[in-house]
């Protein structure tokens, strides 16, 4: 829910654990609320120096986001072409190295993750023109293959063209 500085390289996380709980036929869900804290080093690499303590529930916004809605200035073969190398750079995504992400992202707009995700698909990419850039907003769904699990993850970036595709932002 919040992440905030609580000291020069310490910070402290407020988070939310929902878990379904199944007991013989009956199931339910069970939410709890807890606060830690976090050491980070000069390597940006992080520690947790506070055992997760409960805190008080958090309360939800009404806010829902707004939709996305396609740009009709997008023709159908800029969006297959695109679709094309957003299903390649995100099939490679979580096991390349920052020479192989080069290739594909401008700087470091994208870091490398080095896991062993397996990609499964894209869904509802969104492509709205941006000058000569195109935008596009994506999730990609990716099955975990050390614990089994399929994660989602969403992805806003810009993308430009002069010989092939380049992610920029």
């Amino acid at each position: 829910w919040s992440v905030k500085q609580s000291g020069k390289e310490e910070y402290k996380v407020l988070y939310e654990v929902i878990q379904t709980v199944k007991d013989g036929d009956q199931t339910g869900t069970i939410s709890s609320t807890y606060t830690l804290k976090v050491h980070v080093d000069e390597n940006s690499n992080m520690i947790i120096v506070q055992n997760p303590t409960l805190a008080p529930m958090i309360k939800t916004s009404d806010y829902e986001p707004k939709a996305a809605e396609i740009d009709s200035r997008v023709d159908a073969d800029t969006i297959n072409d695109a679709t094309s190398f957003l299903e390649t750079f995100f099939k490679l995504y979580p096991t390349a190295t920052e020479k192989e992400l080069a290739y594909y992202v401008e700087g470091d707009t994208l870091e490398p993750v080095e896991r062993e995700y397996q990609f499964a698909e894209i869904i509802n990419p969104v492509f709205t023109k941006d000058g000569d850039n195109l935008k596009v907003r994506v999730s990609v769904k990716y099955l975990d293959n050390a614990t089994k699990v399929e994660q989602i993850s969403q992805y806003e970036l810009t993308l430009h063209k002069d010989t092939n595709w380049k992610i920029i932002a």
